[in-house]
C-alpha cells in the first residue's frame, strides 16, 4: 500500500511540474510607463505610503507631549521612549518613507523617459519631485 501512495504522489508530482511562466499580465518599467493613465496610475501610487507614516502612533510620537496635543496615554510613544535600541513608530516611518522615496525616483525616471508630450510629463514629473522631497523630509 506504500509503495502504491507513493507511485502515485510522485507521478502527480512529476505531472504537476512545469517551469514555463506565463508572463501576459507581468508589468516592467520597460512596458508600462506608455500611457497618460499608466503614468497618473504610478503617480498615485506614491501617495499610499503616506498613509502608513502619518497615523495615530506618529501624532503621539510627535505631538503628544507638547502643548499642541495632550496624551495622557501610558504608551512608550506617548512617554517619548523612543530611541535606538527601542524605535517604536520611528521604524514603520523610515521604513514607509524610503518605499515612498523609492517610488517618488522611479516615477521621476520612467515619466521623464516616456513617449508622452512635454506639457503632460512636466507636471506629473514636478508632483513626483515634490512627493519625494516630502518623504525626504
Amino acid at each position: 500500500m506504500k509503495k502504491i501512495v507513493s507511485y502515485i504522489s510522485v507521478a502527480l508530482l512529476l505531472a504537476g511540474c512545469s517551469l514555463k511562466e506565463n508572463l501576459q499580465g507581468y508589468v516592467t518599467k520597460e512596458n508600462f510607463y506608455k500611457t497618460e493613465e499608466q503614468c497618473l496610475s504610478a503617480l498615485r501610487a506614491c501617495y499610499t505610503p503616506l498613509h502608513y507614516i502619518y497615523n495615530g502612533q506618529f501624532m503621539m510620537a510627535t505631538e503628544a507631549c507638547t502643548d499642541l496635543w495632550f496624551c495622557s496615554s501610558s504608551d512608550d510613544n506617548a512617554k517619548l521612549a523612543i530611541s535606538p535600541s527601542n524605535p517604536g513608530c520611528a521604524a514603520t516611518v523610515w521604513s514607509y518613507a524610503y518605499k515612498g522615496v523609492a517610488r517618488a525616483n522611479e516615477c521621476v525616471a520612467c515619466i521623464s523617459a516616456c513617449p508622452l508630450d512635454e506639457s503632460v510629463k512636466s507636471p506629473m514629473v514636478a508632483e513626483a519631485r515634490a512627493m519625494r522631497a516630502l518623504y525626504y523630509y
